[in-house]
């Protein structure tokens, strides 16, 4: 496998740090491609061996840090708008260059709403997706004082941020991933304030549009969320009609790709992806 970095700066400045995989000796002209987003705290490269997954099946892999994450530019979380992850992603995809047919999108939790609304709004850039545990709504709802403070700094200094709700041990049952999570700086371990409203704002998007899906589209949920909503998750799905799949995996925490079972989750997603790539194209 072979392993190359970039930075793209997007059309307002911001530098995107992304991570590719590929096979050795692989021609990655027209080849097939996952674009893999990362969820909220958290960073591009800690899916290095979850791609290990799809390479080995001959996928090329595209992992960026979102603006305000791991290596990329911004306050940590921030997000003045929604739209501006969306901007991210077209120039991520045209870095990425190859046709729609032979582009998958993976995106779990943050990254999951963002892949969903992405591909309501901006539907011709890629060929499927699939989501892991999106972030449709919370199982854990903040304290009130705290939303309606959240909402009020967001308006006069989005740039502020609160401590998180989440506790790390909510994300995944396998101890050592947990562990490293809480020590590794590259995560951070707070809510952005424009973020979350923005967020919510996205939601209420995603619930509103879902019905006009266009392209297939896998729904993973865990069954023993204790961040996201399961409840919200299948409405989701539901509004999106037939051409959504939803399973809900029994037992497992929000972090499906690094539960006990992660290598399993990620057979899963490769055997869907590969076969709705064959009959999309």
């Amino acid at each position: 496998m072979k392993e190359s970095n970039t930075l793209i700066t997007t059309q307002d400045g911001t530098s995107l740090y992304v991570i590719s995989l590929a096979p050795n000796n692989k021609n990655l002209e027209n080849s097939k491609t996952l674009l893999l987003i990362h969820g909220y705290h958290e960073y591009g490269g800690r899916y290095r061996e979850v791609a290990k997954t799809f390479v080995k099946a001959g996928y090329r892999v595209v992992i960026p840090d979102m603006r305000g994450h791991g290596h990329s530019s911004g306050a940590r979380g921030h997000v003045m708008q929604w739209s501006d992850y969306h901007d991210d992603l077209d120039a991520i995809i045209k870095f990425i260059d190859v046709p729609k047919e032979k582009l998958a999108l993976l995106g779990h939790s943050n990254g999951g709403l963002l892949a969903a609304t992405f591909i309501l709004d901006r539907p011709k850039r890629v060929g499927v997706a699939a989501l892991s545990s999106p972030l449709m709504g919370l199982s854990m709802v903040p304290p009130k004082w705290k939303i309606l403070l959240g909402k009020g700094i967001s308006r006069c200094l989005p740039l502020v941020s609160l401590p998180t709700e989440v506790q790390p041990e909510w994300t995944c049952k396998t101890p050592s991933v947990v562990k490293n999570f809480q020590e590794d700086p590259l995560n951070h371990h707070s809510v952005n304030t424009r973020w979350f409203t923005e967020s919510l704002f996205a939601i209420e998007h995603a619930m509103q549009w879902a019905h006009t899906l266009s392209i297939p589209l896998l729904i993973m949920q865990a069954g023993d969320d204790k961040i996201v909503s399961n409840q919200a998750v299948q409405k989701f799905a539901n509004a999106c009609g037939d051409r959504a799949i939803y399973r809900e995996i029994e037992g497992a925490y929000h972090e499906l790709l690094f539960d006990p079972e992660g290598q399993k989750r990620a057979l899963e997603y490769l055997a869907w992806i590969d076969t709705a790539l064959e009959e999309a194209s």
